[in-house]
C-alpha cells in the first residue's frame, strides 16, 4: 500500500475512536476528517470540500426543510390526534394504528420528524388505554426506520450510497428499487409486534395517576376564588359535578382545609386545586367568580386574539426534568400555564404548596396555555414544544396543510417518473413551499438540523480518499480472499451483518461511507453483483435494532420508554437477524438468480 494509504487508514482509526466514544460531536468529527485529508494532501481541496454541495447532501437538506415545512403546517399533528380516537386498550390493535401511517410517512418524510410528532401521541395513546408506554415506542421507532429504507429519499443513508454509486460509475439506484425489501422488512415487523414480539418488551411502568382515579383527558388545574359572594350564592358542588370537576384540595392562605366543610363558604383568594377535562377548565375561564390561576403575580391579562392550545413538551425539551416555574415560562415563551397532565405519576409531596410549584416536568406532558395567536412561530416554542391542538382561537389553516401535502407529493412524484433528479424535484418545492408562505424564509435556518448536514459533507471526502488511494480495492481484495468458495449469499449476509455492526459503533451514514466503496470495488471481481452487496450495505447501516446508539430515533425513545439497553437487546436482536437474513436472500434472488443458498438446502 502506499503512504497516502497508511495516512487514510491513521485518519480512520482516530475517526471511529472519535466516533464511538464522541468526545466531540460526530458531526465535527466528521468535518475533522475532510480537514485532516486536505491538510496530509490526500485529497485536494475541491475535492475535500465536495461533501458541502454534493447532489446527496443538497437533497437531503432540501428534503430536512421539506418536512419542516410540512411540520410546521400541523398536519402530522392533526393526523396524530385522529389516529388517537381509534386506540384501543389492546396492545396489538394500536400497534396497528401507529405502526402502518408511521411507516407509510416514514418513506417520504424524515423519521426523526415523524417520531418527533408521535412520541407524545402515543404517550397519550397509552395513558388512555392503560398501557405502558414502553409497549408502543419501540415498536414505532423500528417500523419507522424500516419504512425509510423503502424509497429514495427515505433516509439520508440510501441517497448517500446512492451518491458513491455514482462517483464509481455503477449504476444508481432508482426511487423505488428500495422498496420490495423496505415494505417485506414493515410487514415482518409489524406481524411479529402485533401478534407477540411486543411481550419482548419489558412493561417499564403502567402510567397511573393520582389515587388511581383520573384519566389522561384531564388536566390538574388551580383555580383562585375571585368573588366569594357570587360563588356563595352557587351550589358549587352541584356545578362542579355537572361538568365532572373533581376537587383534590382546598388551599386557604397556604393551608388545606377540608373540603367538606369550607365548600360552601368560600373566601377570597381561597385556591382549589381540582382535576377537569379542557372543555370544562375552558367554561371556567368564562365564569366571573372564578379564576384560572397561572402562578404569576401580575394575572391573566386577556386579549382577544388569544388562542387556549394543548402543548406537548417534546424530546429536546429544555423543560423536560425541571421543575416548573410559571413565571420563567411566561418570560421564556409569552404564554400564560393554565393547566397540566402529566404522564408520570403525580405527587403531591408538601400540600402547603401551589400546584405549580411540585410538578417536575417530563416528555410527553401536556401543557394547557393561553397565548398570542402566533405563539407557535417562535422557535423557541418550536423546540420546546408540540402543539397537539388548538381548542380557542385560530388554528392552523386547513389549506395550507393540503398545500404542503401537494407540494411533497409533487417532489416526489417528479423523482420517481424520473422526470427531472431528486435534488431539483426536492430544491424546487422547497422554494415552493416559501414562494406560498408555508414557512418563513428568515427562519428557515431554524428549522434545520445542521449537524446531518455537516456529518454527511465532512464524511464524503473519506470516500474519495479511499478511491485515490486504492485502499478501497486494498480492503476488497481481502474480502475475496477471506470469501473465497462461499455462496453469494453469504457474502451478502455477511456484508449486512457487518455493516449493522459497525452502525452500533458509528453514525449509520459513517458506516455506509465506510463499507461502499469496499463493496464497490469488488464489481468485476466476483460473480455477484455490485448492486446486491450495495444494498445490503445500506439496509445494514439502517438495521441497527440491538441499541439506541445506532439511530437517532432509537435514543429518542431511550427516556420515555424507561428502557435499558438490553431491552434493545432483547426486542432488536430477533428482528436485525431476520431482517438480515431475508434482505440477504431477496438480494441474492433479485440480482444474481436463484438464490444459491436456497439451492443447497434443497439438494441436502
Amino acid at each position: 500500500m502506499s503512504v497516502d494509504a497508511y495516512i487514510v487508514i491513521a485518519i480512520l482509526v482516530v475517526a471511529l475512536f472519535l466516533f464511538i466514544t464522541e468526545k466531540v460531536s460526530i458531526d465535527l468529527t466528521a468535518i475533522l476528517i475532510a480537514v485532516s485529508l486536505m491538510l496530509t494532501g490526500v485529497v485536494s481541496i475541491p475535492e475535500g470540500l465536495s461533501g458541502f454541495s454534493n447532489q446527496a447532501t443538497i437533497t437531503i437538506l432540501a428534503l430536512l426543510i421539506l418536512s419542516a415545512g410540512l411540520e410546521e403546517t400541523g398536519l402530522l399533528e392533526r393526523l396524530g390526534f385522529s389516529l388517537s380516537k381509534l386506540a384501543s386498550s389492546s396492545v396489538p390493535i394500536t400497534l396497528l394504528v401507529i405502526m402502518i401511517p408511521a411507516a407509510i410517512l416514514s418513506a417520504f418524510l424524515n423519521n426523526t420528524a415523524v417520531i418527533t410528532i408521535f412520541l407524545p401521541i402515543v404517550i397519550t395513546m397509552a395513558n388512555q388505554k392503560n398501557i405502558s408506554p414502553s409497549l408502543l415506542l419501540m415498536p414505532l421507532a423500528f417500523v419507522s426506520i424500516l419504512g425509510g429504507m423503502s424509497t429514495l429519499i427515505g433516509t439520508s443513508t440510501n441517497l448517500l450510497v446512492n451518491t458513491v454509486a455514482r462517483q464509481y460509475g455503477t449504476d444508481v439506484l432508482t426511487f423505488f428499487e428500495f422498496a420490495p425489501y423496505g415494505i417485506a422488512g414493515v410487514i415482518f415487523c409489524i406481524f411479529f409486534f402485533a401478534f407477540g414480539g411486543y411481550k419482548l418488551i419489558p412493561s417499564r411502568k403502567r402510567v397511573k395517576d393520582y389515587n388511581q382515579k383520573f384519566t389522561t383527558d384531564t388536566y390538574q388545574a388551580e383555580i383562585v376564588i375571585s368573588n366569594p359572594e357570587y360563588i356563595n350564592s352557587l351550589n358549587l358542588k352541584e356545578l362542579f359535578k355537572k361538568k365532572e370537576i373533581e376537587i383534590i384540595k382546598l388551599l386557604r392562605k397556604r393551608e388545606v382545609q377540608n373540603v367538606q366543610l369550607h365548600l360552601d363558604e368560600l373566601e377570597k383568594d381561597d385556591r382549589l386545586i381540582i382535576k377537569a377535562d379542557v372543555k370544562a377548565l375552558i367554561s371556567l375561564q368564562e365564569d366571573d367568580g372564578l379564576t384560572l390561576h397561572t402562578g404569576i403575580k401580575e394575572g391573566l391579562e386577556k386579549d382577544k386574539d388569544s388562542i387556549i392550545a394543548e402543548t406537548v413538551v417534546s424530546p429536546s425539551s429544555s423543560l423536560a426534568g425541571n421543575l416548573f416555574n410559571p413565571a420563567s415560562f411566561h418570560r421564556k415563551y409569552g404564554a400564560y400555564p393554565l393547566a397540566i397532565r402529566q404522564v408520570s405519576d403525580v405527587y403531591f409531596r408538601n400540600l402547603g404548596k401551589r400546584l405549580f410549584a411540585i410538578n417536575r416536568i417530563n416528555i410527553g406532558d401536556s401543557i394547557l396555555v393561553e397565548a398570542p395567536p402566533h405563539f407557535f412561530e417562535k422557535p423557541e416554542v418550536k423546540h420546546d414544544l408540540i402543539q397537539y391542538r388548538i381548542l380557542q382561537g385560530k388554528s392552523k389553516p386547513i389549506f395550507k396543510q393540503l398545500l404542503a401535502a401537494g407540494i411533497i407529493l409533487m417532489v416526489v412524484l417528479l423523482a420517481a417518473l424520473n422526470i427531472i433528479p431528486i435534488a431539483v424535484s426536492a430544491l424546487g418545492g422547497v422554494v415552493l413551499m416559501a414562494f406560498l408562505g408555508i414557512f418563513k424564509t428568515e427562519k428557515l435556518y431554524e428549522k434545520i438540523d445542521w449537524r446531518i448536514y455537516f456529518l454527511l459533507a465532512g464524511i464524503i471526502p473519506l470516500g474519495v480518499a479511499m478511491q485515490n488511494t486504492g485502499l478501497d480495492k486494498e480492503m476488497a481484495a481481502l474480502v475475496i480472499s477471506s470469501t473465497d468458495g462461499f455462496e453469494p449469499f453469504w457474502v451478502i449476509l455477511a456484508f449486512f451483518l457487518t455493516t449493522t455492526l459497525v452502525t452500533n459503533f458509528i453514525s449509520n451514514n459513517a458506516a455506509a461511507l465506510l463499507m461502499a466503496p469496499v463493496v464497490l470495488s469488488l464489481a468485476g471481481q466476483t460473480d455477484i453483483d455490485p448492486k446486491a452487496l450495495l444494498l445490503a450495505v445500506t439496509f445494514g447501516a439502517s438495521t441497527c435494532f440491538v441499541s439506541p446508539l445506532g439511530y437517532h430515533t432509537l435514543a429518542i425513545i431511550y427516556g420515555p420508554g424507561k428502557y435499558k439497553f438490553s431491552d434493545y437487546l432483547r426486542a432488536g436482536l430477533p428482528i436485525t437477524l431476520v431482517i438480515a437474513f431475508l434482505f440477504s436472500l431477496m438480494l441474492d434472488y433479485n440480482y444474481n438468480g436463484e438464490a444459491a443458498i436456497i439451492r443447497s438446502l434443497l439438494a441436502q
